[in-house]
């Protein structure tokens, strides 16, 4: 690793040494916002989007958005059904990068079937725009890989505002939306509530989500301002029925596809078993009218003010979870499991500091985060239908600590030349989880890293921006792994001496080249190469339920392309590209090596094109196209299942996510001009009706058409 960080630390010199002759001293640039604050571009790992542009249906989730950015792909679970690692930023799942709102990260606990992330129970309606940042390239932001996408949430604008927006889609989803807002010199607010309602497209896949979202702003005299957010969401998600030919409950008026309950801790019915088990019953497990519940509450406050020439922002937020499951029988229709459970409670803080000082743009700052979750109660159990009989969990607050400190320098060289420096330390503690049958003692897990940035910027000619990034990353281990593994599910139950898990260490170079060669065209390049120790892997399967280990290294290399352009009035037009490649040494236990050694389910290619037509009176008619390439993922032949991509029992083979294609349409024409203004939206998704799947064993819906009205106040 050292290796690597000197290597390219002494690339960046001689970079920086050729770029001198370029410099003419003239004036000073500043860096722009997300990354930096700065340039004649938006920063070059940054792209956005509006929410309103986006040309979205009743039912989509901000992975419908994200999906269309290079960089990323989204695996969806077919319709508004919730899942795990659901937006992967260049192969890298949200454990792996950070999800922000505004500025105050939403990434959970993770534990008791909770998501990192929980995409399904993020309104679009209450979201301005979206951005994303992709890499770790400045010292800003701690433990993530991958990148940043910041979720923009709405601000108030002058004046009393209303709105309110209703519309239906194919499978019974209809969707109702209303807001307020209001700002003057002193105060804003805003208060949204949103309802959101679909059968599915699977067996059992029903949804049922509401929330509200409220922001109160006080505004200070001579700049700055007070602000409370928070934002509630509940939601009632079937678990999507297993529904294949080979199963005794199986109903051909419904797709075939695999089935899942979302959450966790596991359970193993007795249908489950091998069927040469004697106590195989194909009868004794779960079935129709079985879901969740989740209320999930997430709030913060923060401060911004010029202080003694600097921009200052602080801020300290919370997340709370709570989930509440029934399990009805396949056969008899009784409910046969009730479970409660807090999967995240988790909060943090953090402040800012930047200011200019001649050429040069000091940040800094502080922040830490505790990441921890509730007890775990069962109402009901009927051991009629289990294998094994579950039991309670207790809570774990404060489980996770995490402390950060950072400081880095953008400097501009005359006209030509930006130099970026940065250091970030992040000091973590965990509390490693046990299990008394085996022994196991509490320990305490405590790491403290030092990651160093660089970062070269060159303005050579008139439209031309090229940069180049090297610097160390680092993803300390969540509580899920820390529990499994230290609770004695890891290398050491089948016999392999390893050493004990530890934070993934990256060391991570970046290449891009940004051009604006005439107006209103705009086209970007991006090569990258991440070298990845100790990555994490966790494999469903082996006994006794899983293992969790590090894998010696991985691998991650990649390059995005994106291109727009304006034309005649009111068209325009974009293009993107992203290839990806991962290669993994040294993982001892994926019998599936043999057959491959990439991680899994990622595609090689992928690519999105779209043109729209959109005037002032916010006409916008868009037409969207997407091709994904097809994805390897090792199964295990004895029930082709993907039993977590390791596949320990029976023999491995190399199944295929078939690629696909997705064209959408979307239109949002003004019915009404004057001071109530009116909108009809109306749209097709997968207008061509592909048949494909974005995740193993979950199709995708056909084509959906939708429609609905829009009035503004």
């Amino acid at each position: 690793m050292l290796r690597q960080i000197f290597t390219g630390v002494l690339g960046g010199f001689l970079l920086f040494g050729i770029a001198c002759g370029l410099v003419q001293a003239e004036e000073v640039k500043t860096l722009q916002k997300v990354v930096v604050e700065a340039s004649k571009f938006k920063d070059i790992r940054e792209s956005a989007k509006k929410v309103t542009d986006s040309g979205t249906s009743m039912s989509a989730l901000p992975g419908d958005i994200l999906s269309t950015f290079s960089g990323i792909d989204v695996r969806e679970r077919s319709l508004l059904t919730p899942q795990q690692s659901m937006v992967k930023l260049r192969g890298f799942d949200e454990s792996r990068y950070l999800v922000l709102l505004g500025d105050r990260p939403l990434n959970g606990t993770g534990v008791m079937g909770g998501y990192y992330v929980d995409w399904s129970m993020i309104p679009l309606d209450d979201l301005e725009s979206m951005e994303v940042v992709r890499g770790a390239a400045t010292a800003e932001y701690g433990n993530t890989l991958g990148g940043i996408i910041r979720l923009i949430p709405r601000k108030p604008q002058k004046g009393l505002h209303f709105s309110v927006q209703g519309g239906a889609q194919r499978y019974n989803t209809y969707q109702e939306t209303a807001g307020v807002s209001y700002r003057d010199d002193r105060i804003g607010f805003i208060f949204s509530g949103n309802h959101l309602r679909t059968e599915g497209f699977l067996r059992n896949s029903e949804v049922d989500r509401k929330g509200f979202h409220t922001n109160f702003s006080l505004y200070l005299p001579k700049g700055g301002d007070l602000s409370f957010r928070l934002g509630y969401t509940d939601g009632d998600f079937n678990f999507p029925m297993y529904n294949r030919p080979d199963s005794v409950f199986y109903t051909p008026s419904w797709p075939d596809s695999d089935g899942t309950y979302l959450a966790g801790p596991g359970l193993f019915f007795k249908a489950d078993l091998p069927k040469t088990s004697p106590a195989y019953n194909p009868y004794k497990t779960w079935g129709n009218r079985s879901y969740y519940n989740k209320k999930r509450l997430v709030g913060d406050a923060s401060f911004a003010k010029k202080l003694f020439g600097a921009n200052v922002y602080a801020d300290v937020y919370f997340n709370s979870e709570d989930r509440e499951e029934w399990f009805y029988a396949a056969d008899t229709g009784q409910c046969i499991i009730h479970r409660k459970t807090h999967p995240d409670k988790s909060w943090g803080w953090q402040a800012k500091g930047e200011k200019n000082i001649g050429s040069h743009r000091f940040k800094a700052g502080l922040e830490g985060s505790y990441l921890g979750y509730g007890s775990l109660i069962y109402t009901l159990i009927n051991p009629a239908y289990l294998v094994r009989i579950p039991t309670d969990g207790s809570a774990q607050h404060n489980l996770i600590k995490r402390y950060g400190g950072f400081a880095q320098d953008f400097w501009s060289i005359g006209e030509k030349l930006e130099l970026y420096g940065g250091m970030r330390v992040d000091y973590y503690k965990a509390a490693a989880s046990t299990n008394p049958a085996l022994q196991i003692p509490t320990r305490d897990i405590k790491d403290t890293v030092v990651s160093p940035k660089f970062g070269i910027y060159l303005y050579p000619f008139s439209g031309i921006e090229i940069y180049s990034t090297v610097g160390r990353a680092v993803r300390f281990p969540t509580a899920p792994e820390l529990y499994w593994y230290y609770a004695g599910y890891n290398p050491s139950w089948h016999g392999i001496s390893r050493k004990a898990l530890t934070y993934e260490d990256a060391a991570q170079y970046e290449f891009g080249v940004r051009a604006k060669p005439i107006p209103r065209l705009s086209m970007t390049i991006r090569g990258y190469y991440y070298n990845v120790d100790d990555y994490i892997r966790t494999i469903f399967g082996y006994k006794p339920s899983r293992v969790v280990y590090n894998i010696d290294q991985v691998t991650f290399r990649g390059l995005e392309g994106d291109i727009s352009y304006s034309f005649m009035k009111h068209f325009s037009c974009f293009a993107n590209a992203t290839y990806e490649k991962t290669k993994k040494k040294g993982d001892i236990l994926d019998m599936s090596n043999r057959l491959t050694d990439e991680l899994p389910e990622i595609p090689r290619w992928k690519f999105n094109l779209g043109i729209q037509y959109a005037k002032k009176d916010n006409t916008l008619f868009k037409v969207t196209y997407r091709w994904v390439d097809d994805r390897a993922i090792p199964v295990n032949s004895r029930n082709f299942k993907p039993l977590g991509s390791g596949c320990p029992f029976g023999a491995c083979t190399l199944g295929k996510m078939g690629a696909y294609h997705v064209v959408d349409v979307y239109l949002r024409y003004p019915l009404l001009k004057k001071k109530i203004k009116g909108y009809i939206i109306a749209g097709c998704n997968n207008l061509f009706d592909e048949r494909y799947e974005e995740t193993y064993g979950y199709p995708m819906p056909h084509r959906m058409l939708f429609a609905g009205l829009k009035f503004d106040y």
